[in-house]
């Protein structure tokens, strides 16, 4: 892994609304849990809190409208979480990590999460780092 530097600015916002022209055509793009992937332009890719976060470098890839998911997708939704897992099991989980200690929080334990750069379970979407981004640490 190459020694950390501070990166381009970035202003990707993982729920907007932008003019873009994609297949020759000007159109009104959502994006809802996707940040934008234009050639160049830098965006984060946010783990859970107990995984890293990535900084990727876009790489235009139009068949995703120059898209990539925004995030660690979710392995179990909130209700099934919070059923699921202790506050012991995140206490145990979070070993070396600094977080507030808040029981509010076992809905966000790592283990709710797919690990990073795997799709989400049972979806076809490309991995955080696929075709749509590259990293830029080079992972």
């Amino acid at each position: 892994m190459r020694p950390w530097s501070r990166p381009s600015r970035s202003t990707a916002n993982p729920n907007c609304t932008t003019e873009e022209r994609h297949f020759g055509k000007d159109v009104w793009l959502s994006r809802r849990g996707a940040i934008d992937t234009m050639r160049g332009t830098p965006g984060p890719i946010p783990g859970s809190m107990g995984t890293r976060t990535y900084v990727v470098t876009g790489k235009g890839y139009a068949p995703a409208l120059s898209s990539a998911p925004h995030g660690a997708g979710r392995e179990y939704g909130r209700i099934h979480a919070k059923r699921t897992f202790s506050y012991e099991q995140l206490i145990a989980s979070m070993d070396g990590i600094e977080w507030s200690g808040s029981k509010a929080f076992v809905d966000e334990i790592p283990a709710a999460y797919d690990p990073p750069g795997l799709p989400e379970s049972g979806s076809r979407k490309p991995p955080a780092n696929g075709p749509g981004a590259s990293c830029a640490d080079g992972c």
